[in-house]
């Protein structure tokens, strides 16, 4: 009995500063999600501020709100030659935060999707299967749920904020490819 007081203290400050996410999933690290979707590249980061006009069209093309005006875009080079683009998505599930990533190839198809944080309780978070059905999508497919994405039983939330942050993320690329030179 007295061996349970002492785990509870050795854990119940950890419980505590982890602001409740004691489910908290840490899926993959930014370097090793862009290493294995573009293996042997280099990765050029740009910081890039929307416009009030860009933020409009991405809101317009991508059918859902953005949160920042300041997007972080990683342009994957390989023997002098752009081979892709990938950016990355914080947004909020139900309640807590999920960060994606998605990568696009050099015809701006979707290459990858990947889960680096998920903070939900893991039975929220869908198999790599389920997000295998984004791969080879672009902006103009139907990538919402019921249409060309599939729904999953009981993480609903979780694939709607998915399809939401695949369409964002499309829209911005498509809005910064419109006004690169």
């Amino acid at each position: 009995m007295r061996h349970r007081g002492v785990i509870l203290a050795i854990l119940l400050p950890a419980l505590l500063l982890s602001n409740g996410s004691v489910h908290a999933t840490d899926v993959v690290t930014q370097d090793r999600a862009l290493a294995e979707t573009f293996p042997g590249a280099t990765f050029q980061r740009r910081a890039i501020f929307l416009t009030p006009e860009q933020v409009q069209r991405v809101r317009d093309m991508g059918g859902s709100d953005i949160e920042t005006k300041v997007i972080y875009r990683y342009d994957a080079m390989k023997g002098g030659k752009q081979i892709g683009t990938a950016y990355f998505d914080q947004h909020r599930v139900r309640t807590l935060p999920e960060v994606l990533m998605l990568a696009l190839d050099a015809e701006d198809v979707i290459k990858d999707i990947r889960v680096l944080l998920f903070k939900e309780p893991p039975e929220y978070l869908p198999r790599r299967r389920w997000y295998e059905q984004f791969l080879g999508q672009t902006l103009e497919s139907e990538l919402r749920i019921g249409r060309q994405i599939n729904g999953i039983t009981g993480a609903t939330l979780t694939a709607r904020a998915t399809s939401r942050a695949a369409r964002r993320m499309l829209a911005i690329h498509q809005t910064l490819s419109m006004s690169d030179p």
